[in-house]
């Protein structure tokens, strides 16, 4: 995975949900900088993720687009735990890597990129076991984002 660091700021209502959510949903670990209105993680790629309480001034401004956010772990892991959490997410299959698109608590738009599995068996949401194909390159069976 390429060393291209780079900080997420994402805006976030309730930042003890949001906390609890990166911390062990995504799995990004114990935060580096943890207060009341700013949570930082680290990530596999040396950049952070910076959550910031809502203010005021917030409240009119909504940041279109998405954040990409790098991690080491396997991306099939990842939608394990958002499915079991009841999390709404999109599986998408690339070449060197796979990604999950997904929302977080605040409703802000995420694009996870994790480390490829080819040809594993996993359990998502519901008990649905999910083949990841290794030739056609799709998902038998995804949880959609709506």
């Amino acid at each position: 995975m390429k060393n291209n660091a780079s900080n997420v700021i994402i805006k976030v209502d309730d930042i003890d949900i949001c906390r609890s959510f990166y911390r062990n949903i995504l799995n990004l670990g114990a935060p580096v900088v943890n207060s009341n209105f700013q949570v930082e993680f680290l990530t596999c790629n040396r950049g952070r993720v910076i959550l910031q309480k809502k203010g005021e001034e917030d409240e009119h401004d909504k940041e279109p687009g998405t954040r990409t956010i790098h991690c080491e772990e396997a991306i099939s892991n990842i939608c394990h735990r958002l499915g079991a959490a009841g999390h709404c997410y999109e599986y998408i299959d690339k070449d060197q890597s796979d990604c999950c698109r997904l929302r977080d608590p605040a409703g802000n738009l995420l694009t996870i990129i994790g480390q490829k599995v080819k040809g594993k068996v996993k359990r998502f949401d519901s008990g649905a076991t999910v083949k990841i194909s290794t030739k056609s390159r799709s998902m038998h069976k995804t949880n959609r984002l709506s």
